[in-house]
């Protein structure tokens, strides 16, 4: 070889060396992403042993809910700069994460709206950690095994052109439900007129079957006389879960107290399929399109085939409007049931199925 060829070749290895140097080689973050354990129940995330997934698992009897707060931490915990051009060390800008849920046969389950985003010029001292809450709001469910999967997503950020390398741990979150049966197949609640449970004094779902402990506001007028409550109609529901192999056939009635029944076919019943995914809006819906049972507290012929669940309702209002209502009566939420206006229902179940489930709620007076 000649001393112009290898001169030409000495001239494009230092060209071509020079232009790899000059080119930054994009900086990396390390991010470390892991459940805690849930607010409210206290139900602990298992973070290890499961691949890329976080999970979380809930065991609980027939007629049980989940109403729980689940944190998901994300923690910037270190960033690696291997640029050899110092002027472009820190030259991207942000990414972001967010939470997706892909399937779901557990009622309740959302995605959350809030997004986790790591701003390079607003990092601070590391580890930089910011979360992200999953709300899990079932209603009561009945027996069998439910599921809820999520996926967290990246977004991705360029430096001078190039992928910022982030280096992340787990990529999704699974939610595992087991509901054992209930030696009382029976649960009952009050919903309002749309089928949301009652809440108590700090705004909270009502889940526990079998309970008094939801408020309604009670409207007076000038006069003292009771005009209206909020919410202004009320439901009672049944619903029964037939765990056996065999066929059930079952009759209700039903005492009120302080309630009278809303419309000439204020009882209406439904049988769900296997699965059964709880107190919805949804068959709540399904209920009232369904078996009409007429207004005079009973309901005759109920056939639960096995496996399936029987939900029953009864459309209700206050019995008080247009009557004076009782001068110590409180309008304060939390002395509601010791001074407060009581309304109840409790259902008798006759036939292959015997039992009784009484649920109502407290009223106060409105300020």
């Amino acid at each position: 070889m000649n001393s112009s060829c290898k001169y030409l070749l000495l001239l494009v290895a230092l060209t071509c060396g020079s232009a790899l140097a000059d080119k930054p080689i994009p900086a990396s973050v390390t991010v470390g992403i892991n459940g805690h354990a849930a607010s409210n129940s206290g139900a602990p995330a298992d973070n290890t042993g499961y691949g890329v997934n976080i999970k979380y698992a809930y065991t609980l009897n027939a007629g049980g809910a989940i109403s729980d707060n689940l944190p998901i931490e994300f923690c910037l915990t270190a960033e690696t700069d291997t640029d050899t051009t110092p002027a472009s060390s820190s030259s991207w800008t942000s990414f972001s994460y967010d939470i997706s849920l892909q399937s779901a046969s557990l009622p309740g389950a959302s995605a959350p709206v809030t997004t986790v985003v790591f701003n390079n010029g607003a990092l601070g001292t590391l580890p930089a950690c910011q979360t992200i809450e999953l709300n899990l709001s079932t209603g009561p469910l009945t027996e069998g095994t439910f599921d809820a999967n999520f996926k967290i997503n990246r977004s991705e950020v360029t430096q001078d052109g190039d992928k910022l390398k982030v280096n992340d741990d787990h990529n999704n979150i699974k939610i595992d439900v087991e509901v054992l049966a209930s030696d009382n197949n029976i649960s009952c609640f009050m919903t309002d007129g749309s089928g949301l449970l009652l809440a108590d004094c700090q705004g909270q779902a009502v889940t526990d079957s079998a309970s008094d402990a939801g408020r309604f506001a009670v409207v007076t007028n000038k006069k003292g006389i009771g005009v209206s409550t909020n919410p202004g109609q009320f439901y009672y529901n049944l619903v029964l879960h037939n765990p056996s192999q065999d066929e059930q056939n079952v009759d209700v009635s039903f005492a009120l107290s302080e309630l009278v029944p809303q419309g000439a076919q204020a009882i209406h019943a439904a049988v769900f399929p296997p699965s059964f995914s709880g107190i919805t809006q949804e068959n709540f819906e399904t209920v009232n399109a369904s078996l009409p049972g007429g207004s005079d507290d009973l309901i005759e012929g109920l056939v639960i085939p096995p496996g399936w669940t029987l939900w029953v309702d009864y459309h209700l209002e206050w019995s008080g409007k247009g009557e004076l209502l009782d001068s110590n009566c409180t309008n304060n939420c939390a002395d509601a049931n010791n001074l407060g206006v009581p309304v109840e229902v409790t259902a008798n179940l006759s036939g292959d199925v015997t039992g009784v489930c009484s649920s109502g709620a407290w009223g106060f007076r409105k300020k």
